[in-house]
């Protein structure tokens, strides 16, 4: 604290007065702490001494980047991959069928445009069915 005082001394005193702190010897006591304290400096260092926030930081980065390489392999890659494979049979299949069509004589594709036509024309009475009785009362619109 003498020390202190010393360094900042304009700040404990008036401008211009000289403040004289006596120098402080050390006791017995004070020397032995000194001196023991030294003794367990060097044991306390050891591993930590040697670590910097850059080592920290790269083994963090580290870590990480081995957890996205474990991720990417056990988990994206193969869902990926039967992702395309499911798309490469979708595809497969759109092509068979338009193989199938391309192969098919002009009768039967005739028949299977009139098979089509057919099933357009009932849902056609049945939509007219369904609008004929809008603005009818039944039992099936009562609430």
């Amino acid at each position: 604290m003498k020390g202190y005082i010393r360094d900042h001394a304009a700040e404990f005193g008036a401008q211009g007065v000289d403040i004289e702190v006596e120098e402080e010897q050390p006791t017995a006591a004070a020397a032995y702490a000194a001196e023991q304290k030294q003794k367990k400096e060097p044991r306390r260092r050891g591993l930590w001494s040697t670590v910097t926030k850059e080592t920290i930081l790269g083994t963090v980065i580290l870590i990480l980047v081995l957890s996205n390489v474990y991720t990417y392999y056990t988990g994206a890659a193969p869902k990926r991959t039967k992702r395309i494979q499911d798309d490469t049979r979708e595809l497969d299949e759109a092509v068979r069928l338009l193989l199938r069509e391309k192969q098919k004589g002009p009768a039967q594709q005739a028949e299977e445009l009139n098979r089509i036509l057919d099933n357009v024309e009932q849902r056609i009475v049945h939509l007219r069915a369904s609008v004929a009785n809008v603005g009818k009362p039944s039992l099936d619109n009562l609430d």
